[in-house]
């Protein structure tokens, strides 16, 4: 087995709830569920967040695979905010301003320093600013599925080729 099947391998058995042992004491996914769409009411309350469309829930045909009974299957939308990057206008990036993250600009290791685009800042921008234990996957091309955690908070915004996802409770 060559290291890219490996890698395969592995990444299936965690998502399957096989990599380790189950621990029956821990707490069941239906009830961090419960406390995120709990959160995400709050963040709306508060008007920090937008009410998103209910999204249906997981049927058993778009089930690939059993799950330990203590998960659940559920849709990333109603465990994070989603919301497409801004569709910036490349003739207007400028050689100040803030920094744009584009699908070139990173990889598994972070933020790549080659080639740095910008743009001059307003405030229309501010719902695509990248913020610490933000998820940013990449959604177009061969690169779709790319993805990074910001660790650090930044002074960047997120491309239109890319989904900013923040866990609601961050």
């Amino acid at each position: 087995m060559n290291i890219k099947n490996l890698r395969k391998s592995i990444l299936q058995y965690a998502v399957e709830g096989k990599l380790v042992q189950q621990d029956i004491q821990d707490e069941s996914a239906s009830i961090l569920y419960d406390k995120i769409i709990k959160e995400k009411e709050n963040l709306i309350n508060q008007g920090q967040i937008k009410k998103e469309k209910p999204l249906p829930p997981v049927t058993d045909d778009e089930i690939p695979y059993n799950i330990p009974e203590n998960w659940k299957w559920v849709r990333l939308g109603d465990i994070a905010v989603i919301n497409g990057g801004y569709a910036f206008k490349s003739v207007l990036f400028k050689k100040q301003g803030i920094r744009v993250i584009r699908i070139s600009d990173f990889n598994e290791d972070g933020f790549i320093d080659k080639n740095i685009v910008r743009y001059e800042y307003t405030n229309k921008l501010d719902e695509y600013i990248l913020n610490k234990n933000n998820i940013i996957l990449c959604m177009t091309g061969g690169t779709v599925g790319k993805s990074l955690l910001i660790k650090d908070p930044t002074s960047c915004l997120c491309h239109r080729s890319m989904w900013p996802c923040c866990n609601a409770a961050s």
